[in-house]
């Protein structure tokens, strides 16, 4: 949300960012005191809007939350990881607890209504329980 990747580049590794940096950084920007939690708040928030809205109009539901097949099927060819490939088993093992995290659904990936309303996010929990699609 803010513009920066923590994955890949200089702000990755031993020196990168935490969040009360990105807090310290936001709140001297926009000259707003941001505090870690409400950014982590936030940053939730903002991830639940991307997935309600990719469930209502994209029908996503837990198998879209996968890497493609290839990745699992087929091992890498070359370089420092050739023979290695996605383990469907610890993928599952690594979703649910996501999942479980996020206050999801684990069976279907689907938002909880509680989940949803323990981030004020109560109209988008009342859409998606209207289509159909909220645990």
């Amino acid at each position: 949300m803010a513009g920066f990747c923590v994955f890949v580049g200089t702000w990755s590794g031993a020196h990168a960012l935490e969040v009360s940096d990105y807090a310290e950084l936001i709140s001297s920007a926009l000259g707003i005191e941001w505090t870690e939690e409400e950014l982590m708040k936030l940053a939730l928030k903002a991830v639940n809007l991307e997935k309600a809205f990719n469930t209502l109009h994209a029908g996503f539901d837990r198998k879209e939350d996968y890497p493609p097949r290839r990745y699992m099927e087929e091992p890498i060819q070359t370089g420092p990881q050739a023979g290695a490939r996605c383990d469907r088993e610890k993928w599952d093992e690594m979703l649910d607890r996501f999942y479980l995290l996020n206050g999801w659904d684990r069976e279907t990936g689907w938002q909880t209504e509680k989940g949803l309303k323990d981030l004020g996010l109560e109209e988008v929990a009342g859409k998606l329980k209207k289509a159909g699609r909220l645990k």
